[in-house]
């Protein structure tokens, strides 16, 4: 009997780990200069959600660096004068025009890459994100995927600072 108690209760302390979300009621939120601190306090960092412009991380925050600043056009959505149209969703969402994953991808050229996110681009043609702090101080090719494009790479390594832009507009 004591046996399956045990078997049970570890069950059920496996099954909610998996499922289990943590909304950060302690924690704290600090900015110096150009950097910002946040954490939670909890569990270990689990994954991130991004719904619409919201973004939300299972477990325990890990901190960032600042924005990574790209921008791009999409060829199909290039309404000319530097402004996209918007897709997601023109009549709530106006300043939105679609979506792209970014990924990090290391200069030995790995198959896997270091971190990837999907983030939503603006009709000006700028997207921002936040970077975990692992990819800091580092450089990476950039690989940019788009729904219904061509997969685009940086052509040299973007080293990863406080404040990085990379601009596909310019030559």
């Amino acid at each position: 009997m004591k046996n399956l108690f045990l078997l049970a209760l570890l069950f059920i302390m496996t099954s909610s780990v998996r499922a289990q979300s943590v909304l950060a009621c302690t924690g704290n939120n600090q900015i110096a200069g150009a950097l910002q601190q946040s954490y939670t306090l909890g569990e270990s960092f689990i994954g991130e959600n991004t719904v619409d412009a919201t973004v939300s991380s299972r477990g325990f925050q890990q901190p960032e660096i600042p924005i990574f600043n790209l921008r791009m056009f999409i060829e199909g959505y290039y309404l000319g004068g530097g402004f996209l149209q918007s897709v997601i969703d023109p009549i709530n969402l106006p300043l939105l025009a679609d979506s792209v994953s970014i990924s990090f991808i290391d200069t030995n050229l790995s198959s896997a890459p270091v971190f990837e996110k999907k983030i939503l681009l603006e009709t000006d043609g700028w997207a921002s994100t936040r970077l975990p702090l692992m990819l800091f101080g580092h450089s990476y090719y950039l690989r940019i995927n788009h729904r219904n494009s061509i997969e685009t790479w940086s052509k040299f390594p973007i080293s990863i600072s406080t404040a990085s832009t990379y601009d596909l507009t310019t030559p």
